[in-house]
């Protein structure tokens, strides 16, 4: 799909490398050197992959965004996923290769598994189970509730979802200030607190807890997940590589497949 759309704009002197994650900051550097031919310039806007970058003496530039929140990765798959029109928001060339390759039909096939989809498996649970959640969250900024209402009749499990970003809103929420001033308010002492309060205020079955550093402050990637009910009471601890924007979807994903995981426990 690159490439077409390269030749398309008649831009023909590039060589495509495909890079595999090694999910090892202090190797990722010389993992794409050993893998691309000499550069002198590093383009991205991820903030770590700068830094790693900046850090092996290499110039690195960012890249202008345009209207990120329609151009972008999962708001072309929802649409497709919806049968809404997205093939304005990718070249035509891009369009004409999924074409080609039923790519739209495998997306779908894809997507009736994928957290992601509006027809995922947990919305699926919690009509089937009866069961009602509530969401108090930090660093997915609302992600999780927008994820679990993209169903249809949706209020009939999802209850409320606060977005706690500062100390105040957690404070708000009822988080106390030894907790956050012990522990940080990054930490799975708080998770599970905002876990615990959010389905104590809405009186919902389920209630789920999310702190972490999106970036770029912080230790970037660094997510609590917590879910709290009665007969459970779990929190896990992830580090996320990539964007600020991919963190988040990465743990809005993993919220989301810890929710399922206890719903086929429990249900």
């Amino acid at each position: 799909m690159i490439s077409k759309t390269l030749e398309k704009e008649k831009i023909l002197n590039y060589y495509l490398v495909p890079v595999e994650d090694v999910n090892r900051y202090d190797v990722w550097v010389s993992h794409v050197e050993a893998l691309t031919p000499p550069f002198d310039v590093v383009y991205t806007n991820n903030p770590l992959t700068k830094r790693l970058f900046l850090e092996k003496g290499y110039s690195v530039k960012s890249m202008p965004m345009y209207d990120r929140t329609i151009y972008s990765g999962m708001e072309i798959r929802r649409r497709i996923w919806r049968n809404e029109n997205w093939k304005k928001l990718v070249p035509k060339q891009v369009a004409g290769v999924l074409k080609e390759i039923d790519g739209i039909k495998r997306l779908k096939t894809l997507a009736k598994t994928d957290i992601y989809a509006p027809e995922n498996r947990v919305a699926s649970l919690l009509f089937e189970k009866n069961v009602t959640v509530s969401v108090a969250e930090s660093c997915t900024g609302g992600l999780i509730s927008h994820m679990l209402t993209n169903v249809p009749d949706s209020s009939r499990y999802f209850i409320e979802g606060r977005t706690v970003y500062s100390d105040n809103a957690k404070k708000m929420l009822g988080i106390s200030e030894k907790t956050i001033e012990a522990f940080g308010n990054v930490s799975p002492q708080v998770s599970l607190e905002l876990a615990k309060k959010i389905r104590e205020k809405t009186k919902t079955d389920i209630g789920l807890g999310v702190t972490g550093f999106a970036g770029p402050s912080g230790d970037v990637g660094k997510v609590y997940i917590a879910l709290v009910s009665d007969p459970e009471k779990i929190c896990k601890s992830f580090k996320f590589t990539g964007s600020r924007e991919e963190v988040k979807e990465r743990a809005a994903k993993e919220a989301l497949k810890i929710l399922k995981k206890y719903l086929e426990k429990y249900g």
